[in-house]
């Protein structure tokens, strides 16, 4: 256990208190946001639990764990349930005050216009970027209502603005899976309200 320090200043009274290190767990931790968020929650002393598909390829991501034991890198495919479920048992108990859902694919362009869809791709992209956060959120919902901060987040993108002009063609795979994240977790949102 840690211990936390805070100065009162107007009353010259400095309390140190014992205090529980946050947790986070951030999926697609390997490259871009998921590394950065690794970086940025390590460098504020919280245990992360960076989740990559192919750790041994993830370099970067090694590196800050050899340099921070809080950071636990771990193996896993947010489209593959029982990876899911045997990871959450494995932190059964661990409380998980933020669950960053980052994981996601852009999916193969050539396949994602008209003349040339392609429904495995499709699936692929909408596995990964909808059912995957929705699954993650299921499994580590006990891990998330234990904890203080109760937070599940999923990482969306303006391409899925659906009012407006904002609608443009093609990237139909990955606007369609960005658009079921928003409802889904909208769904989330009510069904997880207490």
């Amino acid at each position: 256990m840690k211990t936390c320090t805070r100065t009162l200043f107007s009353l010259l009274l400095i309390w140190a208190w014992p205090c529980h290190a946050a947790t986070v767990l951030i999926t697609g931790a390997n490259r871009g946001l998921g590394l950065e968020f690794v970086r940025q929650y390590a460098a504020r002393d919280w245990i992360v639990i960076a989740i990559t598909r192919a750790p041994e390829t993830s370099q970067e991501l090694n590196a800050l764990s050899a340099a921070n034991t809080d950071i636990k890198v771990e193996r896993l495919d947010v489209t593959d349930m029982a990876s899911i479920k045997a990871l959450a048992l494995k932190y059964k108990g661990v409380p998980i005050d933020i669950l960053i859902n980052n994981a996601g694919v852009l999916g193969d362009l050539s396949t994602q216009r008209l003349e040339s869809l392609e429904r495995n791709d499709f699936q692929r992209v909408m596995m990964t970027n909808a059912f995957g956060p929705l699954a993650m959120a299921e499994a580590f919902r006990e891990h998330v209502r234990s904890s203080e901060q109760k937070k599940i987040v999923a990482i969306s993108s303006g391409n899925s603005i659906v009012s407006g002009n904002s609608v443009a063609g093609g990237l139909y795979a990955y606007r369609s899976s960005k658009a079921a994240l928003n409802i889904l977790m909208r769904g989330l949102a009510t069904d997880l309200a207490e």
